[in-house]
Parts: C-alpha cells; sequence; structure tokens
C-alpha cells in the first residue's frame, strides 16, 4: 500500500522545548501559601482554654489596643500579648510571627499615604499597634479550630447568620486554594513548548475556577437543603470552666486593672510582690 504524500513530505519544525515558568512558579506559591494557613499538629497551651474566654478575651485586646491614648497602655497590650506567644512552643512561635507579618504586608502598603503626611511618632504607633492586632489574631487562630469558633460564637448569643456565612468562608476558602492549584497542575501537564497566549491562558483559567466554584456552591446548597438544614445552629452544653480557665480569667482581670491604671506604683508593687 502506498503511503500519501503528504506523510512522504518532510516537515521542518522545530520544537521549543522551553516552557514558560509562570505556572510553575504560581504552583509553588500556591503550595506554600496551603502549607502556611494550615494548622500545626504541635500542642498548644490555647487548646485547652474554653474557646468562648478566648473569643471574648480577642474582642477585649482588640478594643483597648485600638482605644489606646498612650504609649503606656499601648505597652501595656504589647506586654500582654508578648506574654500570650510566650506560653506556646517555638514552633508555634514561629508560625505566629511569620503568619502576623504576611497579614501585616496589606495593611503597610495601604497606609503609607497616611504615615507619609502624618508625623513619624503617630504612623509608629499606629503601625505597631496593626501589628501587634496581628500577633493576636493568630495566637487566637493557632489555638482554636473553626468547629469550636462556631460553637463558642453561639454561647455568646452571636445570630445564627454571622455564623454560618463565617463558617461557610472559612470552610471553602480552603478547597478554593486546592481547586486553584488542581488547575494550574492540570495546565502545567498539558502545556508542551512555549505558551505564546498567555492571556488566554489566564482568562481559561478565571473562567474555569469560576464554573467549579459556581458548581461547588450548588452542590452544597441541594446537600443542605436535603439535610434539612434550617439556617439554626443548635446552642453547645455549657461547659464547667476547669483551674485554667479561672487563671485565665484572673489574668485578665489583672491587665485590666493596670491598662486603666495611671499610676506607675502599682506595677512596681505588682513586681516587688
Amino acid at each position: 500500500m502506498k503511503m500519501p504524500d503528504w506523510l512522504e513530505n518532510d516537515e521542518n519544525y522545530k520544537l521549543n522545548t522551553k516552557k514558560d515558568d509562570y505556572v510553575r512558579k504560581n504552583i509553588i506559591r500556591f503550595n506554600s501559601l496551603i502549607k502556611l494557613v494550615q494548622r500545626e499538629n504541635v500542642y498548644n497551651c490555647n487548646n485547652e482554654i474554653n474557646s468562648s474566654l478566648k473569643i471574648l478575651s480577642l474582642i477585649l485586646l482588640m478594643v483597648l489596643i485600638s482605644a489606646s491614648r498612650d504609649t503606656y497602655q499601648l505597652w501595656i497590650c504589647i506586654l500582654f500579648v508578648m506574654i500570650q506567644m510566650s506560653l506556646n512552643s517555638g514552633k508555634i512561635i514561629l508560625n505566629i510571627l511569620k503568619k502576623s507579618l504576611l497579614m501585616f504586608i496589606f495593611p503597610l502598603i495601604i497606609f503609607i499615604p497616611y504615615a507619609i503626611c502624618a508625623p513619624i511618632s503617630i504612623a509608629l504607633i499606629y503601625y505597631l499597634k496593626i501589628f501587634t492586632m496581628m500577633i493576636e489574631v493568630q495566637i487566637f487562630i493557632s489555638g482554636t479550630t473553626i468547629y469550636d469558633v462556631g460553637q463558642s460564637l453561639k454561647q455568646i448569643r452571636c445570630p445564627d447568620v454571622i455564623i454560618f456565612v463565617m463558617d461557610i468562608v472559612i470552610k471553602y476558602l480552603n478547597c478554593t486554594a486546592y481547586l486553584i492549584r488542581d488547575v494550574l497542575q492540570a495546565i502545567n501537564i498539558r502545556n508542551v513548548g512555549k505558551d505564546i497566549h498567555k492571556y488566554n491562558t489566564i482568562g481559561g483559567l478565571f473562567s474555569k475556577i469560576f464554573i467549579k466554584v459556581k458548581r461547588c456552591g450548588e452542590e452544597l446548597y441541594n446537600a443542605m437543603e436535603c439535610r434539612g438544614f434550617t439556617d439554626t445552629y443548635a446552642k453547645p452544653s455549657v461547659k464547667h470552666m476547669s483551674k485554667k480557665d479561672v487563671l485565665f480569667i484572673l489574668c485578665h482581670i489583672l491587665f485590666i486593672v493596670i491598662y486603666f491604671s495611671k499610676e506607675k506604683k502599682i506595677i512596681k508593687y505588682i513586681l516587688n510582690f
């Protein structure tokens, strides 16, 4: 059997084996981001504290740090946050500092015009407040699971709508990150040679992610409807306070007393005691 003419003709096609690195770099960034937001399976002293007390402590510290009018009150808050962080292991402390610095980048860039116009001392105090808040948030996250947060918000009579939105958003942010990583890996496997249509690839990437996320939302809605979800969360049983919970409350009472006391004699008395 004679071969067709087009099969007998030689083609001088040279494949450009050099691949673009932007897909591979994005995969590495997403893997590092997913690893960063994952909780460490290391002992944390905050795990044994009642979650409701930890939420109230977080709200209290956010309010007091924001409302601090002088450096004395701000340094008291910083000292209390540092003491909280020092009770954890070295691995957790490094993880808290890494995540706090990562979260601090966004407000650092956003408030650059304010830092330029305002006096240097005021700008530094403002940034110091934000960074202290970031550390306190990471201390809370490192020792509290999503399930505990939902149960604790219900105990302090938070509306069910807020608990539902927070629960869905936090859980599906992680799923969306894995979805984006899988799509990028699929594009990287199918990519041969150098991609000359990068913008079309990026557009197709976002369209696929949007369709998949929309499909996941519809499946979630159907699953919740089949299981009879009624937009209400059952109130958990009240747990008895342990000795660590009582000590946790007493430390915060002492912190509030020192925070609102303008007399430095109280601090000297406590240190001497």
